[in-house]
């Protein structure tokens, strides 16, 4: 019983008081591909995707990030929901665990081969 006293106790302390927020400026990034950054173009496409065309995209953009050891940016895929997004990224995923599996079975380099 004692427990529960002492904790309603410190219930009526005031809470904690939180530093003031920075007010300086955050640096300029001359160079945004430093932190992986590229600016995203001024003007998207309009036209009108089949569903077929949009899941190849997807999949070749995908493919192609997934074969660059050390890509410059993050890919962002940005398109309705339906389209397949996150089934292809589950695919393209699945095929590089089997790739990577298959690497080690053979040559037996953990995988970084």
């Amino acid at each position: 019983m004692d427990v529960l006293r002492r904790a309603l106790a410190e219930l009526d302390r005031p809470a904690p008081s939180l530093p003031d927020a920075p007010t300086g400026a955050p640096p300029d990034d001359q160079v945004p591909r430093r932190r992986g950054l590229i600016r995203a173009p001024a003007s998207r496409p309009t036209e009108t995707l089949s569903l077929e065309d949009a899941r190849s995209m997807i999949t070749t953009a995908i493919t192609i990030y997934m074969a660059d050891p050390l890509p410059e940016s993050m890919l962002l895929i940005a398109a309705p929901a339906g389209i397949g997004k996150t089934t292809i990224a589950a695919w393209a995923a699945e095929q590089e665990a089997r790739r990577k599996a298959a690497r080690e079975a053979v040559f037996g380099t953990g995988g970084t081969a």
